[in-house]
């Protein structure tokens, strides 16, 4: 790669990245690589192309990959984020091929936690873990609103029988359906 390649993946690609950008990470992290080898530190290089030093890092991280996870980052099936700190945590090929296999299409937060739970845990089953961390996120569950109107003496009522039992009128209203339900259930 030239100075003029690596300048222009650099540039298309850092101002792309604000906006969802298409350049190939691994493109990205080669060009990188040609301004390290040069002997600019990742400070100098994120100062270049106006990034952090941090950035440049995760792209140079990105080259420590095996092949089949450089594959699955190229697809987009890993985020960059995540492909770093997988690089980053020093498992193994074997072991990152793994996780990458795992953690291919998950959410960042959801793969980043499978791949700490694999620093604290090598031996561990991580599909297991993958289902603990999907099954442990809140489920969606459809809810319905009902409006009733009331005359005012009945939701005054209704309100003084909230104060004394220390509810809402909402949460009352609530409570009363759920038992008439559950009496006509018995």
């Amino acid at each position: 790669m030239d100075e003029k390649t690596a300048r222009t993946i650099l540039v298309l690609g850092f101002k792309g990245r604000k906006k969802k950008g298409k350049e190939d990470p691994l493109r990205m992290a080669e060009a990188c690589k040609f301004y390290a080898d040069l002997g600019l530190s990742s400070e100098k290089i994120g100062d270049k192309f106006g990034v952090t030093g941090r950035l440049v890092i995760e792209f140079l991280s990105l080259l420590k990959l095996p092949p089949e996870v450089k594959h699955r980052l190229s697809k987009g099936e890993i985020g960059i984020d995540v492909g770093a700190q997988l690089s980053e945590a020093k498992l193994g090929d074997e072991t990152t091929v793994k996780i990458g296999e795992v953690i291919a299409g998950m959410l960042e937060h959801d793969a980043r936690g499978v791949i700490q739970f694999a620093k604290k845990f090598p031996n561990a089953s991580l599909e297991e873990y993958k289902q603990r961390v999907l099954a442990s996120k809140p489920r969606k569950e459809e809810v319905s609103m009902v409006v009733i109107s009331l005359q005012e003496e009945k939701y005054q009522k209704l309100k003084e029988q909230a104060d004394r039992q220390n509810l809402s009128v909402h949460d009352l209203g609530q409570r009363i359906i759920e038992e008439w339900l559950e009496k006509q259930r018995s």
